[in-house]
């Protein structure tokens, strides 16, 4: 199972990683071209933790998944952060 492979969980932990640095180099006053790229990071993020989610809802089933605490953890952030996607896409279009 793809999901179980020391592999997937060294690439997550690398993702988990890389997103606390973006998160950390926000600033007050920041050029706007690095706001743009924190935000496209952002993003980036956003959909590959959503990735590894579906990926782990598939691989161990619902149930399964919701076994592990982490994962009832993991899947509040990632809905939190689309939630914030969606808003601040959705709101960006119309203004």
């Amino acid at each position: 199972m793809v999901v179980t492979h020391w592999l997937f969980n060294f690439l997550i932990f690398v993702l988990i990683l890389a997103n606390t640095v973006t998160l950390a180099l926000y600033s007050y006053n920041m050029p706007q071209e690095r706001e743009l790229v924190l935000i496209r990071l952002n993003v980036f993020f956003t959909w590959a933790f959503a990735t590894e989610m579906f990926l782990k809802l598939v691989g161990f089933g619902p149930i399964n998944y919701c076994r592990d605490r982490f994962n009832i953890f993991d899947s509040i952030m990632v809905i939190v952060s689309i939630v914030d996607w969606a808003v601040t896409f959705f709101s960006s279009k119309t203004a």
